[in-house]
């Protein structure tokens, strides 16, 4: 068997372990919320550690800084990819059912097609367009319709707030595709998220001293654990390797099975029982990001490239 092929079946398999990290982590972050941990100084603590994780990562590189011009892009980069759509994501899935959640973030591709028409990087077709009403309609459906597909506790504004995430993250990814196309993309994401670290603070401060550590079960110290390494250090080098050897198209692809794995491990963990409409909205949604991006993700384009490596 050729290094080639080795190399690619490595790819697909850490995608694979993405997508599948993604569908555990709607669950356990929602174990642990909000009776354990709030949901500010959860994202405090995942901050804070992927941030100590990827400075260790580049111990070596610490001397080498962006150029002045740089940093006003690099702290936007921070507030929008770090601290604002992960403040609104764990706030958002603390409200509302862990299938919306993931069901709700495959929109990001799309969105992000769509921000790169209004910033003049795109082209807006009718194929686009018709993807874009579609998932736009899914998603509108979930939102209004959620409280009563479910006996589960939930509010729209979680639905509402995982939506605003999917959209600053993809505002995120068209924002710092100049940074990665300059930096190292490990250098870009260590000082993202110092910058989204100093946002942080002053939300989740109170929070975590809070929570009370001696009376946390060793289960939810794991899951807390995971968040912070699995989803959020480990998932970002692992999409790395995986568009260095396969490219944007396939990674993108990759994002559809997370609502797939998380309804399974919803369903398994006793959290869900999906209503069939629940399942019908989810699959409008992922339909419509497929038409809408279907074209963006085959074009293989050194842009598309540099959009995907933070997703």
């Amino acid at each position: 068997m050729s290094e080639s092929v080795i190399r690619a079946r490595s790819a697909h398999a850490a995608l694979a372990l993405v997508a599948a990290v993604y569908g555990i982590n709607y669950i356990w972050a929602k174990d642990v919320m909000p009776h354990w941990v709030e949901p500010s100084a959860f994202i405090l603590l995942r901050v804070s550690g992927a941030s100590i994780l990827f400075a260790l990562l580049r111990f070596k590189r610490w001397r080498i800084l962006p150029e002045k011009k740089d940093i006003p892009r690099l702290f936007f980069s921070g507030l929008l990819g770090v601290a604002g759509n992960q403040l609104l994501f764990f706030n958002g899935l603390n409200l509302t059912y862990p299938v919306n959640a993931s069901i709700i973030m495959t929109i990001t591709p799309l969105l992000v097609v769509v921000l790169g028409v209004l910033a003049g990087q795109e082209i807006l077709n009718r194929q686009r367009l018709l993807g874009f009403l579609f998932a736009g309609a899914g998603a509108v459906g979930l939102i209004v319709l959620g409280k009563e597909l479910s006996g589960i506790q939930s509010h729209p504004l979680g639905d509402v707030m995982v939506l605003l995430n999917a959209s600053m993250y993809a505002g995120y990814l068209v924002v710092v595709q100049p940074l990665m196309k300059k930096y190292r993309p490990v250098d870009v994401i260590q000082w993202v998220f110092f910058f989204g670290l100093l946002i942080v603070i002053p939300f989740g401060w109170n929070g975590v001293g809070e929570i009370e550590w001696r009376t946390l079960p060793d289960l939810i110290i794991a899951k807390v654990v995971f968040v912070v390494i699995a989803t959020t250090f480990l998932v970002y080098l692992l999409n790395l390797f995986a568009l260095s050897v396969l490219g944007s198209s396939t990674v993108g692809l990759y994002i559809y099975l997370q609502p797939v794995l998380a309804t399974t491990f919803a369903v398994l963990s006793g959290m869900e029982n999906p209503h069939p409409t629940q399942l019908g909205l989810g699959l409008v949604v992922i339909l419509g990001v497929l038409i809408g991006s279907w074209k963006r993700r085959h074009r293989g384009s050194r842009k598309g490239q540099a959009q995907a490596r933070m997703e």
